[in-house]
């Protein structure tokens, strides 16, 4: 899950440098019961435009790099196996172009 978030970080920043940001929290979700981690990954690559964010985790992507199976793949583990969440933003609220944010709620272990 990590690696292909991590790996989308490195492939859509046009730089050499390429800066990500990761921070752990404990949350809850919304309208499920316990407690979570909320793992937030913020890159500064070219972001995810608005109107693709509600498409981003269906398989096979034709805006995709790679095989377009990346971010489908994370749903399925985040949401579907392991009965979590997952949240795609703009890094900075409002500009897609400045990167993205992904928040990945996991559930914490009994």
């Amino acid at each position: 899950m990590f690696a292909n978030v991590l790996s989308n970080s490195v492939n859509y920043t046009e730089t050499d440098d390429v800066p990500v940001e990761i921070r752990v929290d404990e949350a809850t979700v919304e309208g499920k019961p316990g407690r979570y981690w909320k793992v937030i990954s913020t890159d500064q690559g070219k972001g995810i435009p608005d109107e693709m964010k509600d498409k981003i985790f269906d398989r096979y992507q034709k805006t995709a790099s790679g095989s377009g199976l990346g971010l489908s793949i994370v749903y399925a583990l985040a949401v579907e196996r392991y009965s979590g969440n997952i949240k795609i933003a703009n890094r900075v609220e409002d500009d897609y172009t400045k990167g993205t944010r992904i928040e990945i709620w996991l559930p914490m272990a009994p």
